[in-house]
């Protein structure tokens, strides 16, 4: 094409003097793709003391400050590089001279200035959050600490003469909710920064669900007994879609339903729970996670308000692989999770109500609409037929991990190969025999307690020493006492180290079930500290699909890399498709 290259890289004049001579011409477009990931955490403290001369010297805790930082962001970029055939002074395709205006042209690409489009730039994470807090807030007299700073706030701001200026009063009390949820975030979570800071972001997603409400509005959630279903449902849909747009998630469904409109075989839920007797609930099977709030349970005291709460953290727990299966939905810390953030919703909305001049008031009541008895007889259709699907895919994790240090990306991969949701089952992650040993009794239970319908595969994937604890409820395992005779269709052993004192029992097996063993060369964490005082754990596994990956540099990230999603997509490779 005889074209000058300009000093910012881009081609300049087509000057056409390119002459070709070919039996064929192609010219081919191409596709690419480009991903980055960064991710980080600080956390530091620091204490005043006395450090005079001639008197005591000593640290004081409760004096200084405490920081902690997380981030994570990256971008995702798909474009397309132009295969393009400049002007030319001649072109010959075998042996017949070809004009501008031939077919043989139609549709190719000439111009060389435009050799690339972009056609998808997405920014991904987006979590960049330093936080600084008192060590007054921390201890165990922190939240009274924190009541008196704030009463001293208003002291010194407020006059009788010439009152608040504005918002003043309103912007004070707002930082102090913050504060106070950073403090109780903070508090609460043990060293698990990121726990920390995720935390203290679902609280600031809830009051800003409700920042985002208007007057009116935020009365439907006060006085839902004076609303209409059609309009609560309104409400509950512009609040979730706040949420879930601060935490990163896809936005659920809100369902009204009557229970009394639920047949007798309808009443119980995929956990065993009686809808009945519940004011709300979410639904966990497959990919769906819908939320049903039943109609009159609504219009009582502040149950609207807390099943916003409950139910969106519940849906969050969801989209980030945590399923929780318990019988009592009370009882894990995941039960307590979305319980807590009920309360904290409630208390979220009486602060907005505060800050809109909103108040409770005396039941009016209000008229049904034909859209309002349609919504909860679709509602009530649907609620009846959440657990008909009861999936079973089960992830257990490794030591010292559990259900929060699992990577969403890879939760949400296992779960796409099996189109169900993962259950992640927990145990303690502690390193000892006794551990395994009792985590194998509650995977058994899990196991033989589920109501398998017809064609539904049991499928278990295992981190590290999750392996080890899933061979041991292989030797447990007895399909006789299993309700359904079920058997063991996929098992995933990722890093698990193989060891003598751990046996998989295959005769829990289905007869064409699949074992995939998954390891990394470099891994010596699966080698050596899973050996334990048995010496060296084996990688391989016997009458297995054995397969080496590069999960990581160096001898410990390669162990740890062995949940992702890239490891996995290579495990969905070897499984056969549906």
């Amino acid at each position: 094409a005889n074209a000058e290259v300009n000093e910012d890289g881009t081609l300049g004049e087509d000057k056409g003097n390119m002459s070709i001579d070919v039996n064929e011409l192609t010219i081919t477009d191409q596709k690419n793709k480009e991903e980055s990931w960064s991710e980080g955490f600080s956390f530091s403290t620091s204490m005043g003391g006395n450090f005079k001369q001639g008197e005591k010297a000593g640290l004081k805790p409760g004096e200084g400050s405490t920081a902690i930082g997380a981030n994570n962001s990256g971008s995702k970029t798909e474009g397309i590089a132009y295969g393009v055939l400049g002007k030319t002074k001649s072109l010959t395709v075998a042996g017949e001279d070809v004009a501008d205006d031939s077919e043989i042209l139609a549709g190719k690409h000439r111009d060389i200035s435009e050799t690339s489009v972009v056609t998808k730039e997405e920014t991904t994470g987006g979590l960049n959050v330093d936080l600084t807090i008192s060590n007054a807030y921390l201890g165990k007299n922190g939240l009274t600490n924190l009541k008196n700073d704030l009463s001293l706030v208003d002291d010194m701001v407020y006059t009788k003469e010439s009152g608040w200026g504005g918002n003043t009063k309103q912007a004070t009390q707002r930082v102090g909710d913050a504060a106070a949820d950073l403090a109780t975030s903070v508090a609460g979570n043990g060293l698990n920064v990121f726990k920390k800071v995720d935390n203290y972001q679902d609280k600031t997603a809830r009051r800003e669900s409700f920042a985002q409400l208007n007057k009116d509005e935020l009365d439907v959630v006060a006085n839902p007994d004076n609303y209409t279903e059609s309009e609560k449902k309104a409400v509950a849909d512009k609040y979730k879609a706040t949420y879930a747009g601060l935490r990163g998630i896809d936005v659920a469904e809100t369902n009204v339903f009557d229970d009394e409109m639920l047949k007798q075989a309808e009443k119980k839920d995929y956990k065993g729970l009686d809808k009945t007797n519940m004011h709300a609930f979410t639904d966990g099977n497959a990919a769906k996670n819908d939320i049903y709030l039943e109609v009159d349970s609504m219009n009582e005291g502040t149950n609207f308000a807390k099943a916003l709460g409950h139910e969106n953290k519940r849906h969050d727990q969801a989209e980030n692989g945590i399923v929780n299966k318990t019988p009592d939905g009370v009882s894990t810390k995941h039960d307590k999770e979305a319980i807590a953030a009920g309360k904290h919703s409630e208390s979220a909305l009486q602060r907005e109500m505060k800050y809109k001049g909103v108040s409770d008031t005396e039941s009016v009541g209000y008229t049904r609409t034909a859209v309002d008895y349609a919504l909860i007889q679709n509602g009530s259709d649907k609620a009846g037929k959440v657990g008909d699907a009861q999936p079973l895919t089960i992830f257990v994790h490794g030591t010292n991990a559990g259900p929060e240090t699992a990577d969403p990306k890879f939760i949400k991969a296992v779960g796409e190969t099996f189109n169900e949701d993962v259950v992640q089952f927990e145990w303690t992650g502690n390193n000892s025999t006794h551990a395994r040993s009792g985590a194998s009794e509650d995977l058994w239970a899990l196991i033989k307690n589920h109501d398998f319908k017809d064609g539904e595969g049991l499928n278990i994937i295992t981190h590290s020493h999750g392996g080890n604890v899933l061979k041991h409820t292989s030797v447990r395992y007895d399909s006789s006492h299993n309700q359904d005779n079920k058997t063991i269709d996929n098992v995933v052993f990722l890093g698990t180290p193989h060891r003598e004192d751990y046996q998989l029992d295959r005769s829990v097996l289905s007869d064409n079930s699949n074992v995939v063993n998954v390891f990394d060369k470099d891994d010596k964490v699966q080698t050596l500290l899973g050996g334990g005082l048995t010496g060296i754990a084996n990688q391989r596994l016997d009458n297995s699909i054995n397969l080496d990956v590069d999960s990581g540099f160096g001898p410990v990230s390669s162990h740890l890399n062995l949940d992702s999603e890239g490891v996995w997509k290579e495990v969905a490779k070897v499984l056969p498709s549906e």
